[in-house]
């Protein structure tokens, strides 16, 4: 697959976060890889506020709170979904990201990826507040 980098700058937040908390803000994205990839709800839920928002727009898809977002996550979890998160820039509070799934059923009707190259996460107080993944395109293997 290819990634493609974006032009992230009409999507700058305000806020007065300090230096330490923006990079901080990146470790939290890439813990959140980490223990999504480790399939292990509960840990990946302590990372969330409890009125998280999760958004998926071209899927018309949109989550608010804990319980919504930790039955995805089983489902992720049973289809050994696995993420890759590249292409990191922090705005503030913000952190953009390419982001590439794969998961065994994909695996098995043909598609190589799920790719997101517009991903955002916003992060408040050491905590995921909102998470939004833009732009999807899956890829098919050629034969």
């Amino acid at each position: 697959y290819e990634i493609k980098e974006c032009d992230w700058s009409s999507d700058v937040c305000s806020s007065d976060l300090g230096c330490s908390q923006i990079e901080n803000n990146e470790k939290i994205v890439l813990n959140y890889q980490n223990k999504f990839n480790s399939h292990n709800v509960d840990s990946l839920m302590e990372l969330y506020i409890d009125e998280i928002i999760f958004s998926i727009p071209n899927m018309r898809m949109k989550l608010t709170g804990k319980k919504a977002l930790r039955g995805i996550a089983e489902f992720d979890s049973v289809l050994n979904t696995v993420m890759e998160i590249s292409n990191i820039k922090v705005a503030l509070d913000t952190v953009f990201c390419s982001l590439r799934e794969t998961n065994d059923w994909m695996e098995i009707v043909g598609i190589s990826a799920s790719y997101y190259p517009k991903t955002k996460f916003v992060v408040r107080e050491d905590k995921i507040k909102y998470f939004e993944k833009i732009g999807r395109a899956s890829c098919r293997e050629r034969v």
